[in-house]
């Protein structure tokens, strides 16, 4: 039985990792990879010229190995000699492109959490129709021509950077040509407006008086004024906002106000007041979903997630709220559920 060196410290590496990882689903997907490669290398069913770019295929990647030692095993490290080595090797194989995509999903992930936490739910949106096209035949093909290009300058070759630049031109290319209400960020001016088209737009009221029906029925009064008083849509001024007029609420706490003052008046700590804040918003968007979408599991995931993040700071016994940088900041949760909201209604609104 031959010895793949390679392959024996990838499948090691990967059993290793911690269970339901990222590193370990690249690790165990290149181990697959590797395994599927030496197979049919050793076929002889395998025609030879197939066989000949397989072999070159895994040298390029034994090379990399050799010259990187352990660092060969992080995934970003594996994920840059594969893309090298199929510069080398003009490689366009199942295994490989597995590999490709799997590694490139989860590292988008990780790089979209890390430096665009903000825009993160619609940029995660973007990153998986992008990469569909990216490992497509034309995508893969221009991966490879890079590569070799690259290679003849003398120049490295990194597949994770060549990935992400164009994640980054797609994602910029998204909010330039989107009109799409999702990608506004003002959760009560969107509803003001819908407020304010009531008597000329039916689908506008049908979803308002969603909306409405949610906050009057599956909110606690103490959710209801929290929530009012933190979007400051009672009172605009001397004049209700139509937010406020369609629910009969004018006349209450008059414009924004700080969390501690919101929470003097509703008589809780401050950080009660956030912990009901944001169950006012689960309660909203859960609310919304269910008449929308109707009983069971919800049927999208990005919904589905912004729910468990807003149920995971409620259950933090510290909620978790201070850190405006790692996604988990009262100003990300906020913007997300702002997000997946629009993106209820909309469904509302395209199955009307």
């Amino acid at each position: 039985m031959l010895h793949h060196p390679l392959l024996d410290a990838v499948a090691e590496a990967a059993s290793k990792a911690p269970p339901r990882s990222h590193q370990r689903e690249i690790l165990q997907r290149a181990t697959a990879m590797l395994s599927e490669l030496h197979r049919q290398i050793a076929d002889s069913a395998t025609p030879e010229r197939v066989r000949e770019k397989l072999r070159h295929f895994v040298a390029a990647l034994e090379a990399s190995h050799e010259r990187l030692g352990q660092r060969m095993l992080e995934p970003t490290f594996l994920l840059n000699a594969v893309g090298e080595a199929m510069g080398r090797s003009e490689l366009i194989h199942q295994a490989v492109v597995s590999f490709v995509q799997v590694g490139l999903y989860f590292f988008g992930l990780d790089q979209i959490e890390r430096r665009w936490p903000r825009e993160a739910v619609s940029c995660s949106a973007v990153h998986a129709e992008h990469l569909g096209t990216f490992i497509s035949r034309d995508g893969l093909k221009a991966v490879i021509a890079r590569a070799k290009a690259r290679l003849a300058e003398g120049r490295p070759y990194c597949l994770s950077w060549h990935y992400l630049n164009s994640l980054r031109t797609a994602f910029l290319s998204y909010c330039r040509h989107s009109h799409d209400a999702l990608d506004h960020t003002a959760v009560v001016e969107e509803l003001d407006a819908m407020a304010r088209e009531v008597s000329t737009d039916t689908s506008a009221e049908n979803r308002m008086q969603l909306v409405l029906d949610v906050f009057r029925t599956e909110l606690t009064p103490e959710q209801q004024r929290i929530y009012l008083a933190q979007h400051g849509t009672v009172l605009s001024g001397e004049t209700p906002s139509p937010l406020a007029e369609l629910m009969g609420l004018a006349g209450g706490d008059s414009g924004q106000l700080g969390w501690g003052e919101i929470a003097a008046r509703v008589g809780l700590s401050e950080k009660s007041a956030k912990r009901e804040y944001l169950r006012a918003l689960h309660a909203l968007l859960a609310g919304v979903a269910r008449r929308t979408f109707g009983p069971g599991p919800l049927p999208v995931a990005m919904v589905r997630r912004i729910q468990d993040a807003l149920l995971s700071s409620i259950r933090e016994k510290d909620l978790r709220l201070k850190d405006h940088n790692t996604g988990r900041g009262m100003g990300v949760l906020v913007e997300k559920w702002q997000v997946a909201l629009r993106f209820v209604l909309a469904s509302e609104r395209i199955s009307a």
